[in-house]
């Protein structure tokens, strides 16, 4: 009995040493109500609280009855009681934040309730940990503030993502316990070494402004935001870009642009601004890692004559815009309305009514991307794609064994090796407008000769014959002429 109950509970501290093990990331900070419209600018702070770097992109921020993976835009290792930032939409964020650069996650979530969330972190082996229940009575509703935990108590505060949480001396309007902190304990000099860690110095800072997973063959929009040293945007200067697959561009102000990688993988985008012109060193420097995966929408289906639509499927696990696509068989092209969305693993379907496509169109078509490439065919073809230097746009070359015979004797032009019987006698007849005087002179020669040689035949025939009569003379080959 006693070994039953020593194995109990050596189990039990062991499940209790996983679970600590695996608690390394706590949430601490919910930027839940933003002032203004908070679509897509939701955040979370959360810290390491272990005593090992642990890598944040392992794990998944639970929110929605989901779990939804992260995606560093820079170092995913965090180091012992450091701070990462899990973020709704990393563009947004870099715009509101454009200092905080390193530990960013993108994430997506449909939005908090104000009135009532449970969020969480869920660890490699999809534990949840650290469940964090909020509302808006506990502060941080539409203030500028930030719901943050400070010594167990959660209030609104300012926000201070990516750092340590700090009371600004008012708990935000309501909250479980917060009060602001006490400082008469506290020695003047400490007071002081704090206050002179919060005040930052001044520099220049850039961010890169991009999604970090786009599609092989589509172009995509980059952009920055950099900021001066009293935190003025600046516009004019040197911006350096290196693309991570041998291309680079410089710019003298900041401006919009659209960059297409051609194969899949995982670049780095680097920024380097210069203040000056002259400047041999950058100001501010930023990095982007984006993952190029190959396009994966396909023409899976086509109705009939009676329904002929077309069907698409995205077969990737990101979504696509289809914005700027097209789909052409023969003369007819259906463009892709503008914020065409195709989700993960869905498929799409365009009704005759929309394309205006036909029974006989959709036996044969193909859907192009904005750049003008053959992305997919259907019937399916094998798509060779040869690169031009100049304008990087590809070309479809369409194998000999995957030409289809229908569409070839449908054509207008009449297929080689095809005689049009109701059209020969009409051919013959207008066969000698193009010949030339010469070749007629020569054909009329061959036709003399084959005359002269028909005659001598028959001569030859009769003197060997004995057939002369008297008073005949005969005659041989020698006393023909043949006139011109």
């Amino acid at each position: 009995m006693k070994k039953i109950r020593y194995y109990i509970v050596l189990i039990i501290i062991l499940f209790l040493q996983a679970g600590i093990a695996h608690a390394s990331f706590e949430i601490t900070e919910i930027m839940y109500d933003i002032e203004g419209t908070d679509t897509n600018r939701e955040w979370i702070e959360v810290q390491n609280t272990s005593s090992e770097a642990q890598d944040l992109s392992k794990w998944y921020f639970f929110s929605d009855n989901t779990k939804h993976s992260l995606v560093p835009q820079g170092d995913s290792v965090i180091p012992p009681g450091g701070y990462a930032v899990i973020v709704q939409n990393y563009q947004k964020f870099i715009v509101d934040w454009p200092n905080i650069s390193n530990f960013v996650f993108d994430s997506s979530w449909t939005g908090f309730s104000n009135e009532g969330e449970t969020i969480a972190m869920k660890d490699p082996g999809q534990n949840t940990v650290g469940a964090v229940t909020f509302s808006s009575s506990m502060g941080a509703s539409g203030d500028g503030n930030s719901l943050q935990n400070i010594n167990g108590s959660w209030s609104g505060n300012r926000p201070t993502p990516g750092q340590e949480n700090k009371s600004s001396g008012s708990n935000g309007g309501g909250g479980s316990g917060g009060s602001s902190t006490s400082t008469s304990n506290k020695s003047p000099t400490t007071i002081l070494l704090e206050k002179a860690k919060e005040v930052e110095v001044p520099k220049v800072t850039t961010s890169i402004v991009a999604k970090n997973i786009v599609v092989a063959g589509l172009p995509f929009s980059i952009s920055e935001v950099t900021n001066g040293k009293r935190k003025e945007l600046l516009k004019a200067g040197k911006f350096v870009w290196n693309f991570g697959d041998g291309m680079a561009r410089i710019d003298k102000n900041s401006e919009d642009f659209n960059y297409t990688y051609e194969y899949p993988g995982e670049y780095v985008i680097t920024l380097h601004f210069y203040e000056n012109q002259t400047n041999t060193k950058p100001d501010a420097t930023s990095r982007l890692i984006v993952k190029v995966i190959p396009s994966e929408v396909s023409i899976i289906s086509v109705g009939n004559y009676t329904d002929p639509y077309i069907e698409l499927e995205n077969k990737s696990t990101m979504e696509v815009d289809l914005s700027k696509w097209y789909i052409v068989s023969g003369v007819k092209i259906f463009y892709i309305p503008e914020g065409t969305i195709m989700l993960p693993t869905k498929k799409l379907r365009f009704s005759p009514r929309v394309t205006m496509f036909t029974g006989e169109d959709v036996k044969n078509i193909s859907l192009y991307n904005p750049g003008g490439e053959v992305m997919v065919t259907f019937p399916m073809v094998k798509n060779t794609q040869v690169y031009n230097s100049q304008n990087r746009k590809a070309q479809s070359i369409v194998p000999i064994e995957s030409i289809n015979i229908d569409n070839i004797m449908d054509s207008n032009t009449n297929p080689a090796g095809v005689i049009d019987l109701d059209t020969l006698s009409a051919s013959a007849g207008d066969s000698t407008r193009g010949v030339s005087q010469s070749t007629l002179a020569y054909l009329g020669l061959a036709l003399l000769i084959l005359i002269a040689s028909a005659i001598i035949v028959l001569l030859r025939k009769k003197n060997h014959n004995g057939e002369k009569e008297d008073g005949e003379e005969g005659y041989t080959a020698d006393d023909i002429k043949i006139m011109e």
